[in-house]
């Protein structure tokens, strides 16, 4: 009877083999647009509701072979669109074709709260006027900054007493620093990580347009004709908290309010 058992094992590998080469089914899913005809690549295609078999490519179709035969619920998904499902016959050794036209739905968002740069200013001027009150640092209007008749920031800066600019060969490119902030040759920690004595151009002033830190190299960057307000504290305890945080702050803090939001 020793015969029996290498023959269950070659009659058990023979039925594996058969069972192995039955006939499978072929999909071929085409997804449109409902509205336009056009075709919608990436959509998900799933079958029996769990197993995604692939998106569409550009023309809109997905072939997927090796299918097991039978009834099976194909359903389509794609973002903006509402889902769609088929029951599709899968023939065996043969292909089922499915074609999808999807309808755009609605996608209702959160709501927005809108909050206008002109309100916004309008407060940041109601604060500017309230510091300038209590006189803690040097404060230019808009009609201070028309009287000047500074063509460059750098003009108007000038005006600050302990400042200090330093401009390139091209009078258009200038820096600012306090020079009275700190004492010569004090070793400090500058914007970027960079540390050194402070050179002699005086101590690195922290820059903030419209209440954001702006890291400015050529105050010039910034043009009179386009400024509401002016604050320049020559140290960060006199500024606001809010702009005393950063590194250096003690060398001087300028807030700068632009007028865009007034209409010119």
């Amino acid at each position: 009877m020793r015969w029996l058992v290498p023959t269950l094992v070659l009659l058990t590998g023979i039925a594996a083999s058969l069972a192995a080469q039955e006939p499978t089914s072929v999909l071929l899913v085409r997804v449109r647009d409902a509205a336009t005809a056009r075709a919608l690549p990436d959509a998900e295609v799933v079958l029996d509701g769990e197993r995604l078999l692939g998106v569409t490519g550009l023309d809109g179709t997905l072939r997927v072979r090796n299918l097991v035969p039978g009834q099976h619920r194909v359903s389509v998904r794609y973002i903006g669109f509402r889902t769609v499902e088929y029951t599709v016959d899968l023939p065996s050794g043969g292909m089922a074709e499915a074609g999808f036209d999807l309808d755009a739905v609605a996608i209702e968002l959160d709501s927005l709260t809108v909050v206008t740069y002109r309100g916004t200013l309008a407060v940041n001027m109601a604060l500017f006027n309230e510091r300038k009150k209590r006189g803690n640092g040097y404060f230019f209007t808009r009609d201070d900054i028309q009287r000047t008749h500074s063509n460059t920031f750098s003009d108007l800066l000038r005006l600050v007493p302990g400042m200090q600019i330093t401009c390139a060969s091209f009078r258009e490119d200038c820096s600012a620093g306090m020079s009275s902030a700190a004492p010569s040759g004090v070793t400090t920690v500058r914007e970027g990580g960079l540390r050194g004595p402070l050179s002699a151009e005086g101590c690195p002033i922290q820059y903030y347009v419209d209440g954001h830190y702006e890291p400015h190299s050529n105050v010039n960057d910034l043009n009179p004709t386009d400024i509401a307000a002016v604050e320049v504290y020559v140290h960060g305890a006199q500024a606001p908290a809010r702009y005393s945080l950063r590194k250096n702050a003690r060398c001087g803090v300028v807030l700068v309010w632009l007028r865009q939001s007034l209409g010119g």
